[in-house]
């Protein structure tokens, strides 16, 4: 709005307020499981079954034989936490 200089949304939230919460959990100590423990078995299974490709060519591979279990980001967490990555996939 330019005649206070301040943005619509800005002003709709400062008159309009989320109500607050009695026992907010802080961020860090959030725990959201997006992946279930069967995607996370096959994306390992995957990884194991390509000792010597990245997980750049495990995803990719497993995307052109029509399997898709989760995005390449998911696939490093998944990788990242069961120490599956190879010294190429850090560089």
């Amino acid at each position: 709005m330019g005649i206070i200089g301040a943005s619509r949304s800005r002003v709709f939230y400062e008159t309009n307020p989320r109500p607050r919460t009695d026992n907010p959990i802080p961020h860090h100590q959030r725990r959201i499981n997006r992946l279930s423990d069967a995607t996370v078995t096959d994306i390992v299974e995957l990884l194991d079954d390509n000792p010597h490709c990245g997980v750049d060519q495990v995803f990719y591979a497993a995307l052109n034989n029509g399997t898709y279990l989760a995005s390449l980001r998911s696939f490093y967490r998944v990788a990242k936490a069961h120490g599956k990555l190879l010294v190429s996939d850090l560089m």
